[in-house]
């Protein structure tokens, strides 16, 4: 759990949640981290972050009225168009298409 923790709370800082800077925060090998990561949550660390944040992207989408390159500088990406990449890759959608399939299913 606190990993979790960890991981939610500094889930707009990148630098912060490499495999190598969790793992000496928590006192830890990241081989070691990995592996327990997994057996644990029955995904990898990458996966689960991943996922954590196309969560809170798509929330922004559905929620806010902010700019795909305003969420690319919240969730620490260095542009939009890296954003649009994860997004679509997970989604299958660019964030302005999520974001217009969205508004007409309300």
């Amino acid at each position: 759990m606190q990993i979790l923790d960890y991981i939610q709370e500094n889930i707009r800082q990148p630098d912060l949640l490499k495999i190598s800077v969790i793992a000496n925060h928590f006192g830890i090998s990241p081989t070691y981290l990995g592996s327990y990561f997994r057996r644990q949550c029955k995904e990898t660390i990458q996966q689960y972050i991943s996922a954590y944040r196309i969560g809170l992207i798509e929330h922004r989408l559905r929620f806010s009225e902010k700019r795909a390159h305003e969420i690319a500088d919240e969730f620490g990406f260095a542009d939009e168009s890296h954003i649009n990449k994860l997004f679509k890759r997970h989604k299958g959608l660019s964030l302005l298409g999520f974001r217009k399939s969205v508004q007409h299913s309300e």
